[in-house]
């Protein structure tokens, strides 16, 4: 939907592969972009006419407002108008927004012009770090010769704009509540759980929100292992992750991904169910 680090862009299509072909109900519950709903066919009514209901969380107000206001037709034709002068790598507009959401950090709302910023700002950006002052701007192209065209080019828009976006958007039911009273809130085929990655530095969490250190990663694990419906969880490999997901327990799989913009990194992804999937690739332990 956006750019957003941690977001599932490439990884989604794997992730999807391992999804049961019945679904009729899905959520996210760290929801971030939520790449792996808008990839996926099987989450989509014209594919999948059994599809009926899809949730959406985040605790982090801005990406909830955000979501909020994607779903809304009239916000997509206010940003058309209200966004008609804005071009990327414009760095002193991005900056002015930059400190202009940081003045907003206590905010629980947004209006549309705030999520609009939001959107602008965040591609421009390394790590989602709106909280650092002195952060470094992403140029899109090169510094020599960089990219120059509209932030709502009639590509975007297009996309915005395609029946299988508002199809999905349609269906899909927002939320801004902690990890645990959302998913007590919910019953769904699958849930989908991509929390901040074990080991994530305090300031890549925008202006402090959703702070996810090793005691939340031990709540999160505690939860799901007594979690009665179907679950995927996303993590990197961290020196404790097998003793709280036991590999008796769970199918692990794993995947190697390119990541990063300014240099690529070379990262396995890891995928934890506790249903069988339909990969063969199955790690043996």
């Amino acid at each position: 939907m956006f750019g957003y680090v941690g977001g599932k862009n490439k990884q989604a299509n794997w992730i999807s592969n391992q999804f049961q072909s019945n679904l009729t109900s899905y959520a996210e519950c760290f929801g971030g972009a939520m790449w792996v709903y808008w990839k996926t066919n099987i989450l989509d009514q014209k594919y999948n006419p059994n599809f009926k209901e899809a949730h959406y969380n985040d605790i982090d107000p801005l990406n909830y407002c955000t979501f909020k206001s994607l779903k809304d037709i009239e916000f997509l034709q206010f940003a058309t108008e209200y966004c008609k002068d804005w071009f990327i790598n414009d760095i002193e507009r991005v900056n002015r927004y930059r400190l202009e959401l940081i003045e907003l950090k206590d905010n629980s709302e947004y209006n549309w012009e705030e999520v609009l910023k939001f959107l602008y700002v965040i591609p421009h950006l390394y790590n989602n770090d709106l909280n650092v002052i002195n952060c470094e701007i992403k140029v899109y192209g090169s510094d020599t010769n960089p990219v120059n065209k509209r932030f709502l080019n009639s590509k975007t828009l297009r996309q915005l704009s395609n029946p299988s976006i508002r199809r999905k958007l349609n269906l899909l039911k927002v939320h801004n509540k902690d990890f645990i009273d959302f998913i007590d809130s919910i019953d769904v085929d699958l849930l989908y759980v991509d929390p901040p990655y074990e080991g994530t530095p305090i300031d890549h969490y925008r202006l402090g929100h959703n702070i996810f250190q090793k005691e939340e990663h031990l709540k999160l694990a505690d939860y799901l292992n007594n979690y009665k419906g179907r679950f995927i969880l996303s993590y990197y490999h961290f020196d404790y992750i097998e003793d709280i997901y036991p590999t008796d327990k769970y199918y692990y799989l794993e995947k190697e991904y390119s990541v990063g913009t300014r240099k690529a990194v070379k990262k396995t992804e890891v995928l934890i169910l506790n249903y069988k999937p339909s990969d063969s690739d199955i790690l043996k332990f």
